[in-house]
C-alpha cells in the first residue's frame, strides 16, 4: 500500500496550549516538526487519511457495480457542482483513448459508508467496465471533523516527543536524529510505542487490523487462563 503524505492533525497553537508553551517562537520549527512526525505516524498506523482532502486514482475496472477507493472514510466525488462531480469519475476504452464521463445524472451513484471497505455504488443499472487502468477516480476522504480520540493520540505523540527532546529538558538520546529532525534526543522512536498508540486508535483502524488486534488479545487471554 502506498504511504500517505500526512497533513498536520494539530495546529501549532493547539500544540503550544497542550505543552503550556512559554512566550516566544524560537522553538516553533522544532515543535512544528514534532506535529508533522506525529501526524504522519497516526496516518501510518491507521493506513487512512485523517485530515479531509482529495485524492486522484487511476484503477482497473472491476466489471461490477462497485468501485472501491484506496482511502477512507470515503467522502464524495470531488467537485462543488454536479458537472465537476461527473468529471471526477471517468472511463476510457483503451490506454491512449480520451477520458469520458461515466455518469450523466446525480442519481446514478451513491456512496456506501456503512460497510467496510467503503465504496461507490452505481445505481444506473450498469457496471464499471472491466479493464486495466481504465477508470479515473477523483474523490475526497478523511474526517471533516477529526474524532477526539485521534486528536488525543496525536497530542500524546507530540507530548512524548517533546518530553524526550532537548527543548523539553529531558535528554535521553537521539530521537530526532533517527528521523532527520534537529534538536531531539531519545534513542526511542514513536514506533517503539506502537502498542500504546494502536490501543488508543483501535476504533479507527482498518478492519483487518482491528480483527488482528482482537485475535491477539483473545490469544493472550486464553494463554493467561490456561
Amino acid at each position: 500500500m502506498t504511504r500517505l503524505q500526512a497533513e498536520p492533525i494539530l495546529s501549532l497553537a493547539e500544540a503550544k496550549a497542550l505543552l503550556n508553551w512559554p512566550s516566544g517562537t524560537e522553538k516553533d520549527a522544532l515543535l512544528t516538526s514534532f506535529i508533522a512526525m506525529a501526524s504522519q505516524h497516526c496516518e501510518d498506523l491507521l493506513k487512512n487519511p485523517v485530515v479531509y482532502r482529495d485524492f486522484q486514482e487511476i484503477v482497473d475496472g472491476s466489471g461490477s457495480e462497485r468501485l472501491y477507493p484506496s482511502w477512507y472514510p470515503y467522502g464524495e466525488l470531488y467537485g462543488l457542482s454536479v458537472q465537476e462531480k461527473f468529471e471526477s469519475l471517468q472511463v476510457r476504452e483503451t490506454y491512449d483513448a480520451p477520458w469520458e464521463n461515466l455518469f450523466g445524472s446525480a442519481n446514478d451513484w451513491t456512496i456506501i459508508t456503512e460497510e467496510e471497505p467503503q465504496y461507490l455504488l452505481r445505481l444506473d443499472g450498469y457496471v464499471f467496465p472491466e479493464g486495466i487502468q481504465n477508470v479515473r477516480h477523483h474523490y475526497t476522504a478523511g474526517y471533516q471533523e477529526i474524532p477526539a480520540r485521534i486528536t488525543e493520540t496525536c497530542q500524546a505523540m507530540v507530548h512524548w516527543l517533546w518530553k524526550r527532546s532537548f527543548a523539553g529538558d529531558n535528554f535521553l538520546g537521539k530521537q530526532s536524529v533517527s528521523e532527520g529532525r534537529e534538536g531531539a534526543s531519545s534513542t526511542l522512536t514513536l514506533k517503539d510505542m506502537d502498542k500504546e498508540w494502536i490501543v488508543m486508535l483501535k476504533a479507527y483502524l482498518r478492519l483487518e487490523d482491528r480483527l488482528k488486534l482482537e485475535k491477539e488479545s483473545s490469544s493472550k487471554e486464553k494463554s493467561a487462563n490456561a
